[in-house]
C-alpha cells in the first residue's frame, strides 16, 4: 500500500502606500516623481505520488492540498501631492500554484486488486489593488501623467494521475501455467482535480480607483485593471487487467477521472464621490479587462486484456469501463464607472469595460475522453457476460456582467470625444468523445453476452450582461459621444460516441446469444446575452 499526502498553504498581505502624508517638490530642484509599488508572486511548486506493489492486493493514494490567498495593496490615503513630475501607483499580483499527484499501483499473482486514486484541490484567493482615496480636502497636483494600474495574473497549473495494473507476473519471472487462480480480478485507476480562482462569496478582485479625492494631471489620467487569471488541469486514469491462463468468475477494470474547474473574478476601474479628477492637457482613460482562461483535459483508460496462448480461459464476467468528466465555469464581473465625480479630459475621456485583452477570452478549452477495451486471444474461452464502455462528457458555463457607467455625474472634454464603451468575446471550446471497445482472437467459443458502447457529451452555454448607460448625467465633448455595447460570443463543440465489436476465429463454432455494440453522441449549446446601450 502507497499513500501521499501534501498540503501547502501561503497567507499574506503585500502593501505600499503613502498614508496622511504631504509630498511637495522644491521650486529649484529636478522634477520629483512619485511611484508606489506593491509586487506579490508567491507560488507553490509541489510534486508527490504514491506507489505500491502487492503480490495480492495493493492500494494507493496520492493527495495534494494547496492554497494561496493574498492582498497587494498600492495606494495613497489622504495624503496632498504636489509635483512636477509623474504619479505612479501599481499593484502586482502574480500567484502561480503547480502541482503534479500521481498514484500507481501495480499487483501480481491469483486474487488480485489494485486499486489506485490521486486527488488535488488548489485554491488561490485575494486582492489586488491600486487606488488614490481621501476627501475632498485633499488634492493631488501633478506636472506629468497619474498611472493607477492593479494586475493580477494568478494561475493554477495542475496534473493528476491514477494508475492501476493487475498482471499474472512480474518481469524477469516465470509466466504462471495453472489454470487454478483466484476467483476474481479487478484493476482501477482513477483520479480527480478541482481548481478554484475566487469563489462565489469572495471572487478574486482587482480594482484600480479613484475615490473621494481631488485629482490634477498635465498630462493624462489612467485607471487601468487588468485580470488575465488561468487554471491549465490535466486529470489522467487508467486500469489494467491482464489475465494468462487464469479460470476467474470475475475479470474487471476501470479508469475514472473527475476535473473541477471554477474562476470567479471582480475587475473595476472606477471614479467616483470626487468633486475634480480633471487632465488639462491629456484625457482620462478608465479600462477594466478580464481574460480569464481554463485549459482542463480529462481522460480514462481502461483495459481488459486476456492472453491466453492455451488451454481453457473461463471468465463468466468480464468488464472494462473508462470515464472522462470535467465541469468548468467562468463567472466575473467586469466594469468601469465614473459616479457622483466631476471628470474633465481636455483630448477625451474613455471607459472600456472588455472580458478580454486581446480578443479571446474569457475561455473555457475543454477536453475529455473515455475509453473501456476488452481484447483476448483463447482457446475454447468462455465468457458469461462481456462488456466494454467509454463514456465522457464536459458541462462548460460562462456568466460575465460587463458594464461602463456614467451616473450623477459631469464629464467634460473641450477637445476630444467621450466614450462609453462595453465588449464581450466569451468562447468555448469543448470536445467530448467516448468509445467502447471488445476484440476477441481465439476458437470454439462459447459466448452468452458481449456488449460495448460508448457515449460523448458536452453541454455549453454562455449567459452574460453587457451594458453601457449614461444616467442622471451630462456630458459635454467637442467630438462625438459614443455609448456602445457590443458582444461575440462563440461557443465550437464537438462530441463523439463509438463502439467497435469484433472476433476473428481461427477454428471451431462460435455460440453467442446476445451482441450487442452501439455508440452515441450529444451536444447542447446555448448563448443568450442581454445587451442594451
Amino acid at each position: 500500500m502507497g499513500a501521499h499526502l501534501s498540503v501547502n498553504t501561503i497567507t499574506s498581505d503585500t502593501l505600499a502606500f503613502l498614508s496622511n502624508s504631504t509630498v511637495e517638490e522644491t521650486e529649484d530642484g529636478d522634477p520629483v516623481t512619485i511611484q508606489v509599488e506593491a509586487r506579490d508572486s508567491s507560488g507553490i511548486f509541489t510534486v508527490g505520488g504514491a506507489v505500491g506493489f502487492s503480490s495480492s492486493i495493493t492500494l494507493g493514494a496520492a493527495i495534494g492540498i494547496n492554497n494561496i490567498n493574498n492582498d497587494v495593496k498600492a495606494y495613497l490615503e489622504e495624503t496632498d501631492v504636489e509635483i512636477r513630475g509623474a504619479l505612479l501607483v501599481d499593484a502586482k499580483s502574480t500567484s502561480i500554484i503547480f502541482g503534479v499527484t500521481v498514484g500507481i499501483g501495480i499487483v501480481s499473482n491469483e486474487g488480485r486488486l489494485a486499486g489506485v486514486g490521486s486527488v488535488t484541490v488548489s485554491d488561490i484567493t485575494g486582492t489586488t489593488e491600486a487606488y488614490l482615496s481621501g476627501t475632498d480636502a485633499n488634492t493631488i497636483d501633478v506636472g506629468e501623467t497619474v498611472t493607477v494600474t492593479a494586475t493580477d495574473s494568478s494561475d493554477i497549473d495542475v496534473h493528476a494521475g491514477g494508475v492501476a495494473v493487475a498482471i499474472p507476473f512480474f518481469a524477469g519471472t516465470s509466466r504462471p501455467s495453472d489454470q487454478s487462480g483466484g476467483t476474481a480480478s479487478a484493476a482501477f485507476g482513477g483520479s480527480v482535480a478541482v481548481n478554484r480562482i475566487g469563489t462565489d462569496t469572495a471572487p478574486k478582485t482587482t480594482k484600480a480607483f479613484i475615490e473621494g479625492v481631488n485629482v490634477e494631471a498635465l498630462g493624462t489620467i489612467s485607471l487601468i485593471a487588468a485580470a488575465t487569471t488561468t487554471i491549465d488541469s490535466l486529470t489522467i486514469g487508467g486500469g489494467a487487467d491482464v489475465t494468462t491462463n487464469k479460470n476467474r468468475n470475475f475479470v474487471g477494470t476501470g479508469a475514472g477521472v473527475v476535473s473541477v474547474n471554477t474562476i470567479w473574478t471582480d475587475v473595476r476601474a472606477t471614479i467616483s464621490n470626487s468633486e475634480s479628477v480633471a487632465s488639462t492637457n491629456g484625457s482620462i482613460l478608465l479600462a477594466a479587462r478580464d481574460e480569464s482562461n481554463i485549459i482542463a483535459d480529462a481522460g480514462a483508460v481502461a483495459i481488459a486484456a486476456d492472453l491466453t496462448v492455451s488451454d481453457d480461459s473461463s471468465r463468466n464476467i468480464q468488464l472494462a469501463i473508462g470515464i472522462g468528466a470535467a465541469h468548468n465555469e467562468i463567472h466575473g464581473v467586469t466594469k468601469t464607472s465614473i459616479s457622483a465625480s466631476n471628470v474633465s479630459g481636455a483630448t477625451g475621456v474613455e471607459l472600456d469595460a472588455t472580458n478580454n485583452l486581446s480578443q479571446s477570452g474569457p475561455s473555457i478549452r475543454a477536453l475529455t475522453f473515455g475509453v473501456g477495451s476488452e481484447v483476448g486471444q483463447a482457446q475454447n474461452p468462455t465468457h458469461g457476460f462481456s462488456f466494454a464502455g467509454g463514456g465522457a462528457g464536459s458541462q462548460n458555463t460562462i456568466r460575465q456582467t460587463v458594464e461602463s457607467v456614467v451616473m450623477d455625474s459631469h464629464v467634460v472634454s473641450d477637445l476630444g470625444m467621450v466614450t462609453v464603451d462595453a465588449r464581450d468575446f466569451s468562447y468555448i471550446d469543448a470536445d467530448a468523445g467516448g468509445v467502447g471497445v471488445i476484440g476477441k482472437i481465439g476458437s470454439d467459443k462459447a459466448e452468452q453476452a458481449k456488449q460495448s458502447f460508448g457515449i460523448g457529451v458536452t453541454l455549453n452555454d454562455i449567459q452574460n450582461t453587457i451594458h453601457a448607460t449614461v444616467t442622471d448625467s451630462t456630458i459635454h465633448a467637442l467630438g462625438d459621444v459614443v455609448v456602445r455595447a457590443a458582444s461575440s460570443s462563440t461557443i465550437n463543440a464537438f462530441s463523439l460516441g463509438g463502439s467497435i465489436l469484433g472476433d476473428l476465429t481461427k477454428e471451431g463454432g462460435d455460440v453467442f446469444e446476445f451482441n450487442v455494440s452501439g455508440g452515441g453522441a450529444g451536444s447542447k449549446n446555448l448563448i443568450d446575452n442581454e445587451i442594451f446601450a
